[in-house]
């Protein structure tokens, strides 16, 4: 990751143990998520070192939560961009206001969360977001349940033969897999100018841990293979097993976000999924790099 700083300090010179730091950390599993408490993102936001030891529980839990934040939309945005450069896109749920600051939600918070499947946030570009943030700004008394899948741990899980035969294989990937049936059909070309479909590796690394991820996930429309024959694209539920992968067992965490809770997660090493409800958001997604 990168940070806003001139000369940060290192996160993986870090190390990191529950309960200790700056940070009071409940991890939420055996592997993946934890949630902060008792901490002020705004302040780690203007704090450099703060941020360093924030950055390396993510690279360690994948995913953070972090209940009961007062930072507004501003200090929101100058939090994520310590992660690195925030993604600045055309959208229509943009806020013209703040670049790179995405609502989600009911009214001006335009379209909800997409909830058709696990999935890594835009997988269908080029190059996927490295990190996203998601703000909580209002929702119903019981919250918004969002849920979280180690995909290191979906690979690891995978028969050895069937991790040899996808080993070299690519996956195309689209964002029409999840788009409402309901999309004006002149938008939808547009849209398919503007995000042509993506290929990805199914098997990638992750570029700071090392570890061995499954991406394959709800946007992957097929799987493709250059000439090499493998007989692995003849099997027709191929795809949909590896799909299927995210709902295995013991990988994931479901939460119910409430109001002014902040979640960070790693998007090159998760996928997530949000269940339809009342709720506004304010995402922000961290330019990534290329997926090997």
């Amino acid at each position: 990751m990168t940070h806003g700083s001139d000369t940060p300090p290192d996160p993986r010179e870090h190390p990191v143990e529950p309960g200790g730091g700056p940070f009071d950390i409940v991890p939420l599993s055996d592997g993946l998520g934890a949630e902060l408490r008792s901490v002020d993102l705004a302040e780690v936001a203007r704090e450099p070192l703060r941020f360093v030891h924030l950055a390396a529980l993510l690279r360690r839990y994948k995913v953070l939560l972090v209940p009961d934040q007062t930072l507004g939309s501003e200090e929101f945005l100058a939090l994520a961009r310590h992660f690195g450069p925030v993604e600045d896109v055309p959208n229509p749920r943009a806020a013209p206001e703040r670049p790179g600051l995405i609502r989600l939600g009911e009214g001006p918070y335009g379209m909800a969360p997409c909830d058709r499947g696990f999935h890594v946030e835009a997988s269908w570009r080029e190059v996927p977001p490295m990190v996203c943030l998601l703000r909580c700004v209002e929702t119903s008394a019981a919250g918004s349940e969002m849920s979280w899948v180690d995909m290191a741990a979906a690979y690891r899980r995978l028969p050895a033969d069937l991790r040899c035969r996808i080993a070299d294989l690519r996956g195309l990937h689209s964002m029409e897999a999840l788009l409402p049936d309901t999309v004006d059909p002149d938008h939808l070309e547009v849209l398919r100018r503007r995000y042509p479909a993506a290929e990805h590796p199914v098997v990638h690394t992750h570029p700071e841990t090392g570890e061995k991820l499954l991406f394959v996930d709800a946007f992957t429309t097929r799987l493709l293979d250059h000439g090499s024959g493998d007989d692995a694209l003849r099997d027709g539920d191929l795809l949909g097993r590896l799909q299927q992968q995210a709902a295995a067992p013991g990988i994931r965490v479901d939460r119910w976000l409430t109001e002014n809770c902040v979640a960070i997660w790693d998007n090159r090493s998760t996928q997530h999924r949000a269940a339809p409800g009342e709720h506004r958001f304010e995402r922000i997604r961290v330019v990534g790099g290329d997926v090997r």
